[in-house]
């Protein structure tokens, strides 16, 4: 997976290059996802980052963003009780 260059990666790196096995790889990066994700440290964390990237057709404001999200959870939530949606 691709993953921002940080503290963490860098050393994942450094491992890798002294010859680290892939047990040792492995443990160093053990919950290294969620200490990022979950916990916000981005600095010892593993912060994926290009996987979405082509999926990007245009860049919109947040707000618009949480806008069209909330109308799709909103229809979906109509959809399965069975009721049309009236925007």
């Amino acid at each position: 997976m691709r993953t921002l260059r940080n503290r963490f990666a860098r050393q994942f790196q450094e491992l890798e290059q002294a010859g680290a096995s892939f047990e040792e790889l492995s443990e160093f990066g053990a919950g290294r996802l969620a200490r990022a994700a979950r916990d916000g440290d981005v600095t010892h964390g593993s912060v994926m980052a290009g996987q979405g990237a082509g999926l990007v057709k245009q860049i919109m404001p947040v707000r618009d963003i949480i806008q069209e999200l909330v109308k799709g959870v909103q229809s979906l939530i109509h959809e399965l009780e069975g009721q049309p949606w009236q925007d």
